[in-house]
């Protein structure tokens, strides 16, 4: 789940930012310089902020730098000192160097040569994150350690790391999909989450012998950890060997090409994401699996058949339905293009659907009570949804860029619509807030930009929360919006900011209370005995017998009243 990762990025850049922004302290020959000890400097960015992007060209880091009659070592480069410098081309290190700070170099674009001194120990998190132009490196035999997403998204088609290196942690050199072979040497001891993900050109992964921790056993080209039998890392020509037990987080995400038995009957636990991104059109789950973190199965947008064996004690496939359920909490956890959801399930799992761009339209039964996080976001071919009146709150980021959304059928005793829940729908025309909502997240209805009319039937409108940017575009034009609302309410929600600072027209309606078949304005049992009636006689559909919003008029409409009635 890539954009995950980049949302954890620009989360670190706010933690981080805020405690950089510092003037340097001197400058020589137009590099900016910290004092960082009684003879020790580091490189700094040009300008008054990190964002600056001012450096530009080529640039040669001294040995040492004077200032006011004192020599000083420059023996580190500071975080963000590069950050953003799109003009930089070349960078040669100086000998005393031994760390780059984090993000020192990150979003480089230009930057295609960086040479290391071979009294660098170090990389931090993020130094030369998005250096694209950067297409091989030479890391020196004094390096030890590379930090997290340090050459996520560069260029590279090489990559050689030296027998020195004994870490490198998660994501280290993510997307880089230049790459097309790897070894990992002995030395390395530790390494995080696949530091090699979504690389999606690697064909050959091999573990130098006598490594203590990780290796290549079978010829399996990818990294497992030996003590626990875990897959760490795979590529487009990985078999996984018998012999494991556990496919880690990420490990096979874009490893499109994988052939044989994809996941062997011995594999116990599969890790969040561990196939994101890739093409397979159909997976077997073996019985042997008794844990799944979350969707292993993420942005698959060619899977249409999903089977869990039979026996399988933890999980499940029932009625054929294309997904895998976890049996004794009745959570569907991962879903296709091709899933029918059985009414036996109570809930849809976080990001149960995400990514599957061929789900066009998908039926939710009565008996799911529960949506989770990012239920179907990115779902891109998603048109219409009814949700329906067993679900009170759509929690964060359900639908958020599904891009073709038309059509939502909201839930009559909804309470709460998340943050993003429908952020960046873009065909989304219209849409209902049942009169039961009572918070309204952050960016609920971001960037929806074909929004034209909502319906509102909030009669207080101050006594819903909501939260900043509910109804925001980027680019705001709102006078082409109608805000609808309850008689005798316009003026509440015009002196309303959270209300009006989105809507230009407004518009009064009539009430329709859900459960009034008879129209009399209440709900009660006159209005089952009506339905009831309607249902024995089978006098067709109309809108205000769909009690529960499914499309049809039976039994379970009526169930839809009981349940009003005895609220």
């Amino acid at each position: 789940m890539k954009h995950a990762l980049t949302s954890f990025f620009l989360a670190m850049m706010a933690i981080l930012v805020p405690a950089a922004v510092q003037a340097h302290d001197f400058v020589v020959y137009s590099i900016c310089y910290n004092i960082t000890g009684s003879n020790e400097v580091a490189v700094t960015y040009l300008g008054d902020n990190p964002y600056s992007g001012n450096y530009s060209g080529n640039i040669d880091i001294p040995r040492t730098v004077t200032y006011n009659g004192k020599t000083y070592n420059v023996t580190s480069i500071g975080d963000m000192a590069f950050l953003f410098c799109e003009n930089l081309k070349k960078v040669t290190i100086g000998p005393l160097v031994t760390s780059i700070g984090e993000m020192a170099f990150t979003d480089c674009t230009s930057l295609s040569s960086v040479s290391f001194p071979g009294s660098l120990t170090s990389i931090s998190r993020f130094a030369f994150m998005g250096c694209s132009s950067l297409t091989s490196v030479t890391l020196p035999n004094s390096l030890t350690t590379i930090s997290f997403y340090a050459f996520e998204g560069c260029g590279l088609k090489s990559l050689t790391i030296p027998p020195s290196v004994t870490t490198i942690d998660a994501y280290a050199f993510g997307s880089c999909s230049g790459l097309s072979s790897l070894t990992i040497p002995s030395t390395v001891t530790r390494l995080g989450t696949n530091p090699f993900v979504y690389c999606s050109g690697l064909k050959s992964i091999t573990v130098e012998g006598g490594n203590p921790n990780y290796d290549s056993r079978e010829g399996c080209n990818a990294i497992i950890e030996t003590a626990t039998n875990t897959l760490v890392t795979a590529c487009q020509a990985t078999i996984i060997p018998s012999s494991v037990t556990a496919i880690g987080p990420y490990a096979c995400a874009e490893c499109n090409g994988m052939s044989g038995n994809i996941i062997p009957s011995t594999v116990t636990s599969i890790g969040a994401y561990a196939f994101d991104g890739c093409v397979m059109s159909s997976v077997t789950i073996p019985g042997s699996v008794k844990a799944i973190d979350g969707n292993p199965f993420t942005n698959c947008p060619n899977l249409q058949s999903i089977t869990v064996e039979s026996g399988n004690s933890s999980y499940d496939s029932r009625e054929g339905c294309n997904a895998i359920i976890e049996t004794a909490a009745n959570k569907l956890v991962a879903g296709c293009v091709s899933t029918t959801i059985p009414r036996t399930v109570t809930a849809l799992g976080d990001e149960s659907f995400m990514g599957c761009n061929g789900l066009t339209a998908i039926t939710i039964p009565n008996s799911v009570t529960d949506l989770g996080e990012c239920t179907f976001c990115d779902c891109g071919g998603l048109e219409n949804v009814v949700m329906p009146n067993s679900v009170k709150e759509i929690k964060g980021h359900v639908f958020d860029f599904c891009e073709r959304l038309t059509s939502v059928t909201m839930p009559n005793a909804l309470t709460s619509i998340g943050e993003s829940a429908f952020s960046y729908c873009g065909r989304l025309s219209s849409i209902t807030i049942p009169a039961t909502v009572t918070f309204i997240g952050e960016a609920a209805f971001l960037d929806c930009s074909s929004l034209k009319d909502v319906y509102s039937y909030i009669k207080s409108p101050a006594s819903v929360t909501v939260e900043d940017d509910a109804f925001a575009l980027f680019y705001p034009s709102y006078y082409g919006r109608t805000l609808h609302v309850p008689a005798g309410t316009v003026d509440a929600y015009k002196a309303d900011k959270r209300w009006s600072n989105y809507f230009k027209r407004y518009e009064e309606m009539d009430v329709v209370v859900t459960g009034d078949v008879n129209g009399d304005g209440s709900v009660n049992i006159s209005d089952v005995s009506m339905l009831i009636e309607a249902i024995l006689s089978d006098s067709g559909f109309e809108s205000a017998l769909d009690v529960n919003g499914d499309g049809s008029v039976n039994i379970s409409d009526v169930n839809a009243i009981i349940a009003i009635i005895l609220q």
